[in-house]
């Protein structure tokens, strides 16, 4: 994890892969807290912000695809889900086991 940016801030025991999910984009230096996404978090991003997905995968192989293609825009993404926050860290990891095993 790098330093500065927390886990998840709920924890949760497996990916909630079909479950809906919201992707923001956001400067690193306005980290969102427990309490969630404040608007005033949201940066001007190349794609609209938030985005809405139907299941949590496909938010995760977006945002993915966007930093391990080299197409990251110096904002940092983090996705909600119910009551959980995923930070940059984690939306790699969990790209990362999409990839390798084809998750979900």
């Amino acid at each position: 994890m790098q330093a500065g940016y927390p886990a998840c801030m709920t924890e949760t025991a497996s990916p909630p892969w079909e479950s809906a999910a919201v992707l923001v984009w956001g400067a690193p230096s306005a980290m969102p807290d427990a309490a969630g996404l404040p608007p005033g978090y949201l940066q001007t991003p190349p794609h609209p912000n938030p985005v809405a997905f139907w299941r949590f995968r496909d938010a995760v192989e977006h945002a993915g695809e966007t930093i391990v293609n080299g197409r990251q825009h110096g904002k940092l993404p983090w996705i909600k889900v119910g009551d959980a926050v995923y930070g940059p860290d984690e939306i790699t990891g969990f790209y990362r086991t999409i990839r390798s095993v084809g998750a979900g």
